[in-house]
């Protein structure tokens, strides 16, 4: 069984940066905590860890329940600019496909 111990992580554009590492979980994606501009996240979170095993640190979500972050294995730090393009994007196909999805349900056709 591990021991935890209790620590700090920074929540930044290329994820949760815990000691030099950085890692990430789905609640981090789906609240798109990378995504700084966003006024609902902190800056700072309270992270869980096992000191010999740093592939995962766990956060504790608003249920009270450890949430896995995983390490994430990329060599370089994404620059602001490329994550800012992929959240657009993102975004932009959102709206695809909710203006198909409305289409269809409206059952025009297309020209």
């Amino acid at each position: 069984m591990f021991d935890f111990e209790e620590g700090f992580a920074l929540l930044t554009n290329n994820g949760i940066d815990f000691e030099g590492r950085f890692y990430s979980c789905s609640i981090a994606l789906e609240k798109q905590w990378f995504s700084l501009k966003s006024e609902s996240i902190c800056k700072e979170v309270t992270v869980y860890y096992a000191p010999d095993c740093l592939n995962c640190i766990y956060i504790i979500n608003p249920n009270s329940e450890l949430i896995c972050c995983n390490l994430l294995h990329t060599p370089e730090v994404l620059p602001e600019e490329y994550l800012n393009q992929y959240y657009a994007r993102f975004q932009q196909l959102k709206d695809y496909r909710a203006q198909i999805y409305a289409a269809k349900k409206g059952n025009r056709k297309w020209l």
